[in-house]
């Protein structure tokens, strides 16, 4: 339930009923709700070194003021927090979030309804993804949910959630991801029934579903090993499953991230593998030194990591700062240095998996990987971006009326990569979606085709 109430935290937005909104305070006065706001914007202006990378001034003044209109017409919290939300979503960093303290979310719960479902987003196409599901067939496309088309669902929830520059993928992994939550925290669910709208045979077809309450969903989690490294069905060829780079995570578990690769490494030119798939995808990242790392183990030559990290001028934390052209810079980040091959890097070929949920560290370790030549990259583009990202060193600040929290990331990485431009993720080489309500894995199964053809070319 904690995980639970932490996504409600950080996604609810202004489409309750009044019976949702429980004992949560509502009301602010308009002179509260400004004070936040200035609040707001002045530590953004003084702490977030990529407020204005993928957006100018004035597209950011324009927020300002749109914001500022709906206060002066009066808005309750919730409004007020989903207001802020397309505020920071504006902003195209993935990692300036805001949530309403855990607290309050507890007396939502019990009141509030949910579809019984889980989906896949697939192509800007929302399909079903819960086997035996009222006899739906499963895979079936959604049209719409309630009295809300697809489409509009897509657009309302994409309009909330933050990514890095004009990120498709990585909105439409957490969407995909935390569904039942997200259309019943945002649309609203309301017994007895909703009408749900799909595709049979290419025909519409429409359906009553009823809606359930929390303890009624399947909320449990089957985890698998963090790291792992498991034989494919294909003779010489190996899968790393990198599921985490979260130091905590992985230590928590039992994981000595450093000693793994250096075994896996090793177990890989002692078994003499000849092909290497190394699958992040839903990899939300973590260590910097552990994507850097990584890169280390597939490639032969030295190689940059980072170019840069900027600060803004009110940044006073960890680092060595200099100033250069009137900009501030981190300088004594491990990864700013030349990176050289592991002692037992691998010398066969190397595959990276990856997706909407490569994100933040994945996605650097993607990027410098394919600037590289390390690996062919196979999946959809990365939830993170390619040419770096602003998280690091975080400034943690509540609005001092509405207690909504905002967490300000302050170091703006860019990328040792070659002049691009900026605001996606990285694009795969070879594009393959894996769709999950089938049981197999289309994704790790293109890849096994890839290397067989290459094989008998060589032959």
């Amino acid at each position: 339930m904690h995980k639970f109430l932490l996504v409600l935290s950080l996604l609810l937005s202004c489409r309750h009923s009044e019976s949702q909104k429980g004992d949560i305070p509502t009301e602010f006065t308009r002179l509260q709700l400004q004070q936040d706001l200035d609040q707001l914007i002045s530590s953004l202006e003084e702490d977030h070194p990529g407020l204005y990378w993928y957006q100018i001034r004035t597209e950011f003044e324009v927020s300002i003021r749109s914001v500022e209109k709906e206060i002066e017409n009066g808005l309750n919290l919730l409004e007020y927090y989903a207001s802020i939300r397309k505020l920071l979503a504006g902003i195209g960093c993935g990692h300036t979030r805001a949530r309403i303290p855990t607290s309050r979310m507890e007396v939502l719960v019990d009141s509030m309804w949910f579809i019984p479902f889980n989906i896949s987003i697939i192509n800007n196409g929302i399909f079903l993804n819960q086997p035996n599901f009222n006899e739906i067939p499963n895979g079936s496309k959604l049209i719409s949910i309630g009295k809300y088309n697809t489409e509009e669902v897509l657009t309302e929830l994409r309009a909330m959630i933050p990514s890095d520059g004009f990120n498709i993928s990585g909105k439409d992994h957490y969407i995909s991801s935390n569904f039942q939550q997200l259309y019943s925290i945002y649309f609203q669910v309301q017994p007895p029934a909703f009408d749900l709208s799909f595709l049979e045979n290419g025909s519409p077809k429409h359906i009553e579903i009823k809606p359930v309450r929390f303890n009624e969903l399947n909320t449990e989690y089957i985890g698998e090993p963090l790291l792992s490294l498991v034989d494919s069905h294909l003779d010489e060829t190996k899968i790393l499953n990198v599921k985490t780079f979260s130091e905590g995570a992985l230590s928590s578990n039992g994981f000595d991230y450093y000693n793994f690769m250096v075994e896996t490494f090793k177990n890989l030119k002692d078994t003499n593998t000849k092909n290497l798939i190394i699958d992040v995808r839903g990899n939300g990242g973590g260590n910097d030194d552990y994507g850097a790392k990584l890169v280390s183990y597939i490639t032969d030559r030295p190689f940059g990591y980072f170019e840069s990290i900027k600060v803004t001028d009110a940044y006073s934390g960890y680092g060595t700062i200099v100033e250069e052209d009137g900009k501030r810079y981190m300088t004594s980040h491990r990864d700013l240095a030349v990176q050289h091959p592991a002692q037992f890097h691998f010398e066969g070929d190397v595959y990276i998996l990856a997706d909407g949920g490569s994100f933040s560290t994945t996605a650097d370790f993607v990027s410098i990987s394919k600037e590289v030549g390390a690996a062919t990259i196979i999946g959809i583009e990365t939830g993170g971006g390619a040419c770096g990202n602003t998280s690091g060193s975080t400034n943690r600040i509540k609005l001092v009326n509405t207690a909504i929290s905002i967490s300000i990331p302050m170091w703006n990485y860019r990328s040792a990569i070659r002049p691009q431009p900026c605001g996606h993720g990285v694009s795969p080489d070879l594009h393959a979606i894996d769709l999950t309500h089938t049981e197999v894995d289309e994704v790790i199964e293109n890849t096994l085709s890839l290397i067989r053809n290459k094989k008998r070319l060589e032959r």
